[in-house]
């Protein structure tokens, strides 16, 4: 798979180069100049990697990164930018940055970069090829064709409880420890709701016969093989 690259760059002679020079090292790049560019882009083709500058025009690269990663959590994103203190940095991890790097950077650094994240993008569509993903921290479901749906906390819970168990059976008991739910009446209930609802989630985007299989006097079992992720990359 070669591997497409989107520039978000004001400053034209800094994309001109940048995409110019990925071009040649055998990547498919291409650049825009803002958030609202980029959003085209995003609606019309696959997006494998992002190299964002923060100080755009209108929109600032931060809040379209934090857009895209709600998006398309896939998406690998470097951000590229002269603003260097350790805020900076930390707002753009937190906004969903896999790589921060400063201006100016050698090109061979940059190069460096973007292979690393493209060895982890293909070993994480190698593991969806077979296996759905949970990303915990993001509450995100990705399906084996690359379906991300969003959930709640709670159905992130009980997704992870049932991963971690063993044969990913989970006993009723540990399902309601996992939603800090009390072990009664209402509390199960509660819990029943909760899987029927999430069971009514995971039907819409996938063509498995069962998801979650209620176990009698025991619990629940989850149908699909299912790997735990986490995001961003550091």
């Amino acid at each position: 798979m070669s591997l497409r690259i989107v520039v978000v760059e004001d400053n034209q002679l800094v994309l001109e180069e940048l995409v110019v020079r990925l071009n040649l090292e055998g990547y498919q790049a291409s650049g825009v100049d803002c958030g609202e560019s980029l959003d085209r882009v995003l609606k019309s083709e696959r997006v494998d990697l992002l190299i964002v500058d923060l100080n755009l025009p209108q929109e600032d690269g931060l809040d379209v990164i934090e857009r895209v990663r709600r998006a398309s959590p896939r998406i690998r994103i470097i951000i590229l930018t002269a603003r260097s203190t350790p805020s900076d940095k930390e707002q753009g991890y937190l906004a969903g940055a896999d790589l921060y790097l400063g201006k100016p950077v050698r090109i061979r650094e940059l190069l460096a970069a973007i292979t690393s994240l493209h060895r982890r993008l293909q070993e994480v569509e190698s593991v969806s090829q077979r296996d759905w993903l949970l990303f915990t921290d993001e509450w995100v479901l990705e399906t084996p064709s690359g379906i991300s749906l969003q959930l709640t906390a709670g159905e992130t819970s009980l997704l992870q409880c049932l991963a971690l168990s063993p044969k990913q059976t989970a006993s009723m008991h540990c399902l309601l420890d996992q939603l800090a739910v009390a072990s009664d009446l209402d509390g199960r209930n509660l819990l029943m709701v909760k899987v029927s609802r999430l069971r009514k989630k995971l039907e819409a985007v996938t063509n498995e016969e069962e998801t979650i299989r209620s176990i009698r006097q025991e619990g629940y079992r989850l149908c699909f093989p299912l790997k735990l992720s986490y995001r961003p990359l550091r």
